[in-house]
């Protein structure tokens, strides 16, 4: 519209002659909005006229079945909740109804990229790309089950699980890789009995796999705590401690064989008020990038006041993105190989729990060679122009290794 229009009348005309499907966007703000409520009941009504489905509704927040309207009952919506797997929905839904493709698909991408990027940005050359996921070499085949004795005091949980990862079942009972530590009296429990989770899909109704996945969880929290990391009270992140580390300041091998070093606490400023950020690196372990369990981890920061007061939701959203607007991928994975290192000691693999009955990561993340690159020097000069302007650029950082 060019302006002076009568809005209501031009959206009523391209509905009826100008739309081959009508996507619906419902969320708990939009559902019941007076004008968007009208677009739909008039798309509703072409598709019942034309014998089509001529309206696709997307849910996009997770509205229940009970807060749709009664009309949409009869149709099938596209959750939106898992973006990937929603888009792929409604893309397969307009292919399958003949939607027109006024661009080839290779032209389309290749506008896009040509919109955003500068030219010839990306090479036909190998490069290695790296991932920040670490593959478990070893995880102990046999768990555990222990039975507390009821006679005996049982540990506190809380105080229990800051020493030794278990996975509590319903009663007296509790899985794990290895029995407690020895500052647990042994006159607690008993070892009831012991059973191979591979051979076994489910132990009492519970997934096997799910109880393995919980404990690798725990050991390598176990770990980063024994090492020095600190967890935060009220959301419970892990991160480094001021002090820990020699001037707060992680040392390793980079990518190149250099020593370098990325620092894990520091301080900032955000309009005038000066903040502190330390980094939290937070795991998760995936079951379905293989065959096997992977360790995901993702780097996070946990942002204070520069006494370690916490901060509210906006404060913390705000100098998230003051911080962290000038890191690009070579910043993030540098810090995801310094805490690598760290945990490894720098040697070539990650010992959890006790050296006697080890869980083992590798200690470089999972990588593999493309058949393109990101063409570094072209993107050179603009890197340098948006770290001279982003307000969250450290100096140190130019020491990190440059790619």
């Amino acid at each position: 519209m060019l302006g002076g229009e009568p809005f209501p009348k031009i959206i009523d005309e391209a509905i009826k002659t100008r739309t081959f499907r009508l996507i619906a966007l419902l969320s708990r703000h939009s559902i019941q909005k007076p004008s968007p409520r009208k677009e739909r009941t008039l798309a509703l009504s072409l598709g019942r006229e034309w014998e089509m489905d001529f309206m696709i509704p997307i849910n996009v927040d997770g509205l229940k079945p009970s807060q749709l309207p009664w009309d949409y009952s009869d149709l099938t919506y596209i959750g939106f909740e898992d973006w990937a797997a929603g888009l792929d929905q409604l893309l397969r839904a307009l292919a399958k109804a003949g939607a027109p493709r006024p661009l080839k698909e290779d032209d389309g991408r290749r506008i896009a990229a040509e919109t955003f990027l500068p030219q010839h940005i990306v090479e036909s050359r190998k490069e290695i790309l790296y991932t920040n996921c670490f593959a478990f070499e070893k995880i102990p085949e046999r768990l555990c089950v222990i039975k507390w004795d009821n006679d005996k005091r049982r540990p506190d949980p809380d105080r229990l699980s800051a020493v030794w990862p278990y996975y509590q079942l319903k009663g007296d009972r509790a899985v794990c890789f290895a029995r407690p530590p020895a500052e647990m009296p042994q006159a607690c429990y008993v070892q009831s009995e012991a059973f191979l989770w591979r051979e076994n899909d489910t132990y009492e109704g519970l997934r096997s796999r799910d109880i393995v996945s919980n404990l690798l969880w725990q050991s390598i929290s176990y770990t980063l705590l024994h090492r020095g990391l600190k967890r935060e009270a009220s959301r419970g992140v892990i991160y480094f401690p001021r002090g820990l580390m020699r001037k707060n300041k992680i040392k390793y091998l980079g990518r190149g064989g250099k020593r370098t070093w990325i620092s894990v606490v520091g301080e900032k400023s955000f309009r005038g008020k000066p903040y502190r950020y330390n980094l939290a690196p937070d795991f998760q372990i995936r079951q379905d990038l293989g065959q096997d369990f992977m360790a995901q981890m993702k780097i996070r920061v946990l942002l204070t006041d520069t006494k370690g007061k916490s901060l509210d939701h906006a404060s913390i959203i705000a100098r998230r993105k003051h911080l962290t607007s000038s890191w690009f991928n070579r910043h993030w994975l540098n810090r995801v190989l310094a805490t690598a290192s760290f945990l490894s000691r720098g040697q070539p693999r990650i010992v959890l729990l006790t050296p006697d009955d080890p869980v083992t990561l590798t200690a470089s993340p999972i990588a593999g060679e493309v058949n393109c690159a990101i063409n570094e020097a072209i993107l050179k000069s603009l890197r340098e122009e948006l770290a001279a302007t982003a307000t969250g650029w450290e100096e140190d950082e130019s020491k990190e290794e440059e790619p």
